[in-house]
């Protein structure tokens, strides 16, 4: 936060002094809550993508708050590299990485964040006598059908001539 914050991004010695100070300073003032909320609006999610809520617009179309924890897990995943790594579409690590992030959230909190198991389908048993026989429907029985349904079971007459 001190880098981003306060100092140029000039990398001399000079200046990760400065920044030492400055981040001393920041959490005797600053609670965890703040920093990281600080943190967030102007930490960088991609090329010249900055702030959690930019990146929820361009990654999910909604903003921050309204991040499923699935997809905040993926933009945090982002963080450590953002110019290489994007939360979507998610590449193997970007889902490994997120699920680590959800469980690590699930075992500090008590709360389940991670998406329940989809039940499997079983092949679904269908003995072949149970189903409808279709008759071909010929084109006048077709546009009755279709008459009916537009206009609410009233009844008119359509042919078709060839």
């Amino acid at each position: 936060v001190a880098k981003n914050l306060f100092l140029s991004p000039s990398q001399t010695y000079f200046r990760k002094v400065v920044e030492a100070g400055i981040s001393v300073l920041i959490e005797v003032f600053w609670t965890k809550e703040r920093i990281l909320e600080v943190y967030l609006n102007i930490a960088e999610f991609g090329p010249g993508m900055f702030g959690v809520n930019s990146a929820a617009q361009f990654y999910y179309g909604k903003s921050a708050s309204r991040l499923t924890p699935e997809e905040s897990a993926r933009m945090a995943t982002v963080l450590p590299n953002p110019k290489v790594i994007e939360p979507e579409p998610p590449s193997e690590y970007v889902l490994n990485r997120s699920r680590w992030i959800l469980r690590n959230m699930e075992q500090l909190s008590g709360r389940s964040f991670l998406p329940k198991p989809k039940p499997e389908l079983d092949t679904l048993a269908i003995k072949p006598d149970s189903l409808p026989v279709l008759q071909p429907v010929d084109s006048t029985e077709y546009l009755r059908i279709a008459d009916s349904v537009l206009t609410g079971g009233a009844d008119s007459m359509r042919t078709l001539e060839y």
